[in-house]
């Protein structure tokens, strides 16, 4: 991994870089390789992506044309939702690693707790984990009693639980229980979809550091152990968005970005007690 960015440490001891770039809703070849190669050049190793993104093989494919080291890269994939199941999470994951073109993940997760499916589910990632298909299993969009649920009636907990986070939506209590359990946070919605430039806060952050609001941001979860997951296009916006680790955030301005919290989801809609098949 490269060296000038941070790794957070799975209690399996999987060393995970603490920044990430998300494919959601990229679909051109074009925008996406440029992306990649943006990104890979100010450094950035770890890849997020999933099945409902719908453009695996297409990131596989610009992994193959740009010829990048297997072992430099960190890739996660999710198993969407209507893939769930035992048997069938397994044939979701033999897809993912063929559309790819790789052989196995750093990491897979559960892309959301859906009702009478998960623990199957969780089974699947249990077995691909033993098998050392993948380096390292987690969910995402987990609350705390579907964690519990499965710390209660698996052999394996997850390591990673991806969540929506951002000053608007800081979950302490599911960050707590998380961080209490040795389970990494990702951070999804990092940047809030762009809807902070009505936040004084973070104008004023802004100025104080002589940083973007999105550093800011940015800063704020690594400086809370939990990695961002963000999504840019070009090269000046990707290093900005990688440049934050010549700066920190004192104690008092953690604080009043904590204090914006409104257990607000930025899609009212996407509730992880009731999420249904696609």
């Amino acid at each position: 991994m490269n060296n000038n960015y941070c790794t957070f440490k799975l209690y399996n001891s999987l060393q995970i870089p603490c920044l990430a770039i998300g494919f959601y809703q990229i679909s051109d070849k074009n925008e996406l390789k440029n992306i990649i190669r943006n990104a890979f050049k100010v450094g950035i190793r770890h890849f997020d992506s999933a099945a409902a993104y719908n453009n695996e093989s297409i990131l596989g494919e610009v992994l193959r044309e740009l010829k990048i080291n297997r072992e430099e890269i960190f890739i996660s994939s999710k198993v969407r939702n209507e893939d769930q199941g035992y048997e069938s999470t397994i044939k979701a994951y033999n897809k993912t690693i063929n559309d790819l073109g790789v052989q196995y993940l750093d990491q897979y997760l559960i892309h959301w707790a859906v009702k009478d499916r998960f623990f199957e589910t969780w089974k699947a990632m249990e077995y691909l984990y033993i098998s050392k298909k993948v380096k390292a299993i987690g969910v995402s969009n987990f609350l705390v009693h579907h964690l519990q649920y499965l710390f209660d009636n698996s052999d394996i907990k997850p390591m990673v639980n991806q969540i929506e986070h951002h000053p608007y939506l800081t979950s302490p209590e599911l960050v707590h229980f998380c961080k209490k359990n040795k389970i990494i946070v990702e951070a999804y919605s990092a940047l809030m979809r762009g809807q902070f430039n009505n936040i004084k806060v973070l104008s004023d952050l802004s100025k104080k550091y002589n940083k973007t609001k999105s550093q800011i941001l940015l800063r704020w979860n690594i400086q809370k152990n939990i990695i961002p997951i963000f999504k840019s296009a070009t090269l000046k916006r990707i290093t900005e968005n990688s440049n934050l680790f010549d700066f920190s955030i004192n104690n008092d301005d953690m604080l009043l970005l904590d204090l914006l919290n409104k257990n607000k989801r930025l899609e009212p809609s996407s509730d992880p007690d009731n999420i249904v098949l696609d």
